[in-house]
């Protein structure tokens, strides 16, 4: 588990490894971004071993740029959603409100995460209880 008081940027070019076996829960209260040609590379290819969680104060944005990979669940329903063009999304996200799904961006929902629940102090559960896909007409 990390807590990240701050913004989180993972500049252009980077990694950010899960190894096998490894499971990553990350609290944020700043902004977050993948630059270009950024990889959170969640070798398990299990969304459920990558959570992000928003803190009350996290209201800002979450940023995938171009050519960038995220294996993961997110929520963060006080900051809104930007992907960018070519971002990979694989997993399921909560967020306010999505920005822009720019040219060749990929969202992938896990239906595995349907059985996810996220436990930290004070014992109270995310459990996602629905889903529903929804499709965007690009002009």
């Amino acid at each position: 588990t990390l807590y990240i008081s701050g913004d989180f940027s993972m500049r252009s070019n980077t990694q950010l490894e899960i190894t096998e076996g490894s499971r990553l829960t990350l609290f944020l209260d700043g902004s977050f971004e993948q630059e270009s040609n950024t990889q959170i590379n969640n070798l398990t290819r299990k969304a459920s071993n990558l959570v992000i969680l928003g803190t009350d104060s996290f209201n800002g944005v979450m940023q995938w740029n171009s050519n960038s990979q995220f294996w993961g669940s997110v929520y963060v329903p006080n900051a809104n959603v930007d992907f960018n063009s070519n971002a990979d999304f694989y997993g399921a996200i909560v967020g306010r409100s999505v920005n822009s799904i720019s040219s060749n961006s990929r969202i992938h929902y896990d239906v595995a995460l349907s059985d996810l629940i996220v436990n930290f102090e004070g014992d109270f559960p995310y459990v996602v209880k629905s889903w529903q896909e929804k499709f965007i007409k690009l002009q």
